[in-house]
């Protein structure tokens, strides 16, 4: 079963991020490189649970909301001079 899985055991791994200094720099949010890629794969998957599911007017909506948010990573996060995916602000 789903319980006795190692998804399961395994659920609290990554917890404690929301004391990260990668979250607010001087008052500015802060973005970082893998926060932001973790975002952006959790909204892919949950466009295609919807689709798989049906739902096809949320499917649309996570598609755009990932389309735009692999826009940004790579006009804020990607370092011309290094040419690698920075933290923004480090």
């Amino acid at each position: 079963t789903w319980i006795g899985s190692n998804l399961y055991r395994n659920y609290e791994v990554g917890k404690g991020m929301d004391d990260t200094p990668m979250r607010d720099f001087e008052g500015e949010e802060m973005y970082s490189l893998d926060g932001s890629c973790q975002k952006a794969w959790n909204i892919e998957i949950m466009s295609k649970m919807a689709e798989l599911l049906g739902d096809f007017e949320n499917a649309e909506k996570f598609k755009k909301w990932y389309i735009n948010l692999k826009i940004i990573i790579n006009e804020y996060l990607w370092n011309e001079e290094w040419g690698t995916y920075l933290n923004r602000y480090i």
